[in-house]
């Protein structure tokens, strides 16, 4: 197994495909566009584990909100990679920069107790500063932000 977040440009439709794949067929995970992973793949926003036969079987995509934030937009681990200490890896590759601040939104209350063994803690969306707070709502979809506030309880959590 090997972890990495740079890749060849031929590599990049393989892979891509390989993620938007996994997160289609995972049913807690937010659906997110080919296009997009394949942006945030050329960006080195990604940060795969990859088998010997050099297929996906975890990755974090993290994303910059503003200077030295940083979002962590999916956590995935293969079902049958899960407990092997791939995420612990994956996690601790991509909040590396001590000086980043990473934000992590769930909707999933267990993932709380997951993000605080890697040093997260649950905070109120108005503690951010001001400019963290306004550039993260603005980059956000109103259907997105409503289901968070009305429909579904959502929990952010940060890691500084």
């Amino acid at each position: 197994m090997v972890i990495k977040n740079r890749f060849n440009a031929q590599d990049f439709d393989r892979i891509s495909r390989q993620i938007y794949i996994a997160i289609q067929n995972e049913r807690k995970l937010t659906k997110r566009p080919l296009e997009y992973i394949k942006k945030n793949l050329k960006k080195g926003n990604i940060y795969l584990a990859l088998d010997r036969d050099d297929q996906v079987i975890g990755f974090i995509i993290r994303e910059k909100i503003i200077s030295n934030y940083y979002e962590i937009k999916s956590w995935y681990i293969s079902p049958q990679n899960r407990h092997s200490g791939i995420g612990s890896k994956l996690m601790k590759l991509a909040t590396t920069v001590n000086s980043f601040k990473y934000l992590s939104v769930t909707f999933q209350s267990e993932m709380i107790y997951i993000l605080k063994h890697f040093g997260f803690k649950r905070i109120p969306l108005i503690s951010l500063p001001i400019n963290v707070l306004i550039k993260y709502i603005i980059t956000r979809n109103w259907v997105s932000i409503l289901t968070h506030i009305f429909i579904k309880k959502s929990y952010l959590l940060l890691k500084s």
